[in-house]
């Protein structure tokens, strides 16, 4: 690291202060190079605040308080002239205070450095823009492709504009540009002609479109043009015999040839022919997918045993269909790794088709190589190099290309024609066994077997059936993708419900749109975890929709109120569609009043226990509770009156059951029981039954008469005096999971009833020393008599 102490460490600020001097205005001529290192002493300094432990210590002092608010409030007005500064569309009726929300820091910093990065793009580039360019730059219009210089645009990092005829993002039906059909042995299909005509390919009346033929054009897809060559196509017999590997040529050795113009193609395509008829070549293909809606080819490389090309079809989009001269050609073998992409593209952007390929990919899985069916693998396995894959996701738009990623895309087909002889020899001589190691390359022990030659013959057909493959086009469907994504997203979160799964369709509807417009990838404006977010959170403002994804893609961020005014549209269009369900009343049982219904329904304010004087002309209760037992037993009946609530069924058969137990226990009409009960069953909610309609349940069989104790004869009453007696714990019977046995447990314990509950026929009265033992405890040992 380098002091800024030292002299040579500012020297490359010069410049910078000069132009910052001289065309901005900065009054300082040095501002940079005395910013650096008051940078680099900010950054020491602030290692040097106490955190953690040390801080919530320091947080006690009002000194320190004071001294951290001044802080600060000096530190957020600084950064407010910066940002001002630096980026004042954003700034300019901020306040400081506005700062501490730390996500527009956020967002002016991210578009200062895209600024940054823009110039640097430019000035590597060889652009530059004038002033009046330069004020009116801003980077929504770079991204939405709005008004403002073409550098800003971002024209200039879309190579695609070039061939830009070509590019129909609103198109449904893919209709090849073949021109002339090269190596044909039966014309095109009609409908291939007619398809042509009504888009204009090849033919002068292009503005002639009639809409009847399209619309029956779209009914049925498109024949192969290749289709009779692929059914025709035979491999001869020196195919299936053992042949010596020819080793590649060392690529300093070898010609490297790049293929930019029109001139250069047709020289290459002469070149292949004359060279390599009834041989093979090796091809692959680099292609960017992330700033585009469909996708395009940024090179093709080709190898042959002797020379290498690289075709850059930028400049020669429309000429790139040539390629068919060579690539239809059924006496050239196509040696590819995994060409089930490369296949569609050929057909998407040149109307190349291949006949007669052979994909090393499908050959690795046939002999089930073992360490995987990478094009890294086979070079290793075979070549004993290990290739580079450093440059495997890089931007291929680049121009002019890096000699490391020229290299990079040459290595990719210049050993595949050595693989490709030594995997022909595997496949002739295998056994049906993994290969766990492969024999040299001059071992000549090994002949055919029948097996090789099925293992050959099914690695030819499966090549040639991904060869049969075209690429389509279609209406996009936000209903299946929304399946898709609820799949895919449903196992790990919670499902969607209707409202959001409506959201979630709209949302990739409204991307699918914008993607095609910009012209961009559907990825890169937002992913599908984004919209997924979006649909499960329904934000109704910007700010809940940026809380809710953070950090916010750009295309959501600078449509926010678009896409939050979508969502509740969505909402609103499925309410109106799909009102949301009510909760059906309570139904009302005949013979029970509507206040009972409300009593039991409506919460109500907890009220002290019942307690009925002796003398009072009322019924008598099923069940007398003593004063030693009204704290305990009240408090359990109430439990076991709400469990039993809570664990009550709405089927007839269970409540008349319940009914006729608390009937038979003390009296009570079962019929009006079971209308109480049915009531607390359907008012039953998320939350327990209110305590008043327990309460009148409980009221009903149970009384706490007021604690006294026996008269003694010719003794006047004395006064009780609370918690004089300290009574001793009694173990809690067991079984109190119902009402029934609370009931009956407290029943026995009364010491001032005569009988139990229930009148004539019981059990006589038992004496107070009888009460007051334990009805259900643990009886005792009997001792053994010896």
């Amino acid at each position: 690291r380098t002091s800024h102490r030292e002299p040579g460490a500012m020297q490359t600020c010069t410049d910078v202060d000069t132009v910052l001097h001289s065309a901005v205005g900065v009054e300082s001529p040095h501002f940079v190079q005395e910013l650096l290192p008051k940078l680099i002493d900010l950054v020491r300094a602030s290692r040097r605040l106490p955190v953690g432990e040390e801080h919530a210590i320091r947080r006690g002092s009002r000194d320190f308080l004071a001294s951290m608010r001044d802080l600060g409030q000096t530190s957020l007005a600084l950064a407010h002239r910066s940002l001002r500064f630096s980026d004042p569309a954003a700034h300019t009726d901020t306040k400081a205070e506005d700062l501490s929300h730390y996500a527009r820091v956020i967002e002016s910093i991210d578009d200062v450095l895209e600024r940054v990065d823009t110039c640097i793009q430019d000035a590597l580039a060889g652009r530059s823009a004038g002033p009046a360019d330069a004020d009116d730059a801003s980077p929504v219009a770079e991204r939405a492709g709005g008004a403002g210089p073409a550098w800003l645009r971002g024209d200039a990092g879309k190579p695609q504009v070039r061939w830009r005829q070509l590019v129909d993002n609103e198109r449904t039906e893919f209709v090849p540009r073949l021109v002339v059909k090269h190596n044909l042995q039966v014309p095109l299909a009609p409908e291939i002609v007619q398809a042509q005509r009504r888009a204009g390919v090849g033919s002068a009346e292009a503005d002639v479109v009639d809409l009847e033929a399209a619309a029956g054009g779209l009914a049925a897809p498109l024949p192969h043009p290749y289709e009779a060559e692929l059914n025709a196509l035979t491999f001869p017999d020196s195919l299936f015999e053992l042949v010596k590997a020819e080793r590649y040529p060392p690529m300093e050795d070898t010609p490297l040839e790049l293929v930019a113009t029109a001139e250069k193609l047709h020289e290459m395509i002469a070149e292949i022919k004359a060279t390599c008829a009834g041989k093979a070549i090796a091809v692959d293909i680099e292609h960017h997918d992330q700033r585009s809606y469909r996708g395009f080819v940024c090179l093709v490389q080709i190898s042959s045993r002797t020379k290498d090309w690289v075709i850059d079809p930028f400049d020669i989009f429309e000429e790139m269909h040539e390629l068919n001269e060579i690539f239809s050609d059924p006496g050239i073998v196509k040696v590819l790794h995994g060409a089930d992409r490369d296949v569609m593209w050929l057909q998407r952007d040149f109307s190349v088709y291949l006949v007669n390929m052979f994909d090393t990919g499908i050959a690795a899985r046939v002999l089930r190589l073992q360490g995987g069916f990478s094009l890294a693998n086979l070079v290793s396995q075979f070549c004993g190099l290990k290739l580079d894959k450093t440059y495997q996701t890089a931007d291929w738009r680049e121009r002019p290309l890096p000699e490391e990623m020229l290299q990079y895309a040459r290595c990719d087909t210049h050993f595949l024609l050595y693989c490709y002889d030594r995997m022909r020899n595997a496949l002739l001589t295998s056994t049906g066994a993994a290969i766990f190691s492969i024999a040299p390359a001059d071992d000549h022990s090994r002949a055919v077997t029948d097996y090789g030659i099925q293992a050959l013959q099914v690695a030819l057909e499966r090549s040639t059936e991904l060869c049969r493959k075209q690429y389509t086009e279609a209406a996009p469907d936000p209903l299946n993708e929304a399946e898709r994504l609820c799949a895919r997203f449903g196992a790990r979160s919670r499902p969607l419900e209707p409202r959001q799964r409506a959201v979630l369709t709209a949302l990739l509807a409204w991307r699918d749109r914008l993607a095609r417009t910009l012209d961009e990838s559907c990825a890169f404006l937002a992913t599908d975890g984004v919209l997924w977010r979006i649909a499960l959170a329904l934000p109704s403002t910007p700010l809940r929709m940026r809380n809710t994804c953070n950090p916010l893609p750009w295309a959501l961020q600078e449509r926010a109120q678009e896409v939050v005014d979508l969502v509740l549209k969505s909402l609103a269009e499925h309410d109106a569609v799909s009102p949301p369900l009510e909760q059906k009343p309570a139904r009302q049982l005949p013979g029970v009043e509507a206040s009972s219904v409300a009593r039991v329904a409506a919460p109500t304010p907890v009220r002290a226990w019942p307690v009925r004087s002796r003398g009072a002309a009322t019924p008598s209760p099923v069940v007398h509770v003593s004063a030693a037992a009204a704290g305990r037993a009240a408090e359990v009946v109430h439990g076991a009156v709400l469990r039993t609530l809570d664990g009550l069924d709405s089927s007839c058969e269970e409540e008349e059951d319940i009914a006729t137990r608390m009937a038979a226990m003390g009296g009570a009409a079962p019929v009006e029981t079971k209308h109480k009960l049915r009531l607390a069953g359907e008012a039953k909610v998320a939350t327990p039954p209110p305590r008043d309609a327990v309460d009148d349940m409980i009221e009903r069989y149970v009384e706490v008469p007021v604690a006294r104790p026996a008269k003694l004869p010719d003794e006047e009453e004395p006064e009780l005096e609370k918690h004089t007696v300290k009574r001793k714990k009694r173990r809690r019977p067991q079984g109190n999971s119902c009402l029934e046995t609370v009931v009956k447990a407290t029943a026995a314990v009364d010491p001032y009833s005569a009988t139990p509950a229930g009148g004539a026929g019981e059990a006589p009265a038992a004496t107070p020393a009888a009460a007051e033992a334990p009805t259900t405890g643990r009886p005792k040992k009997k001792r053994k008599v010896v």
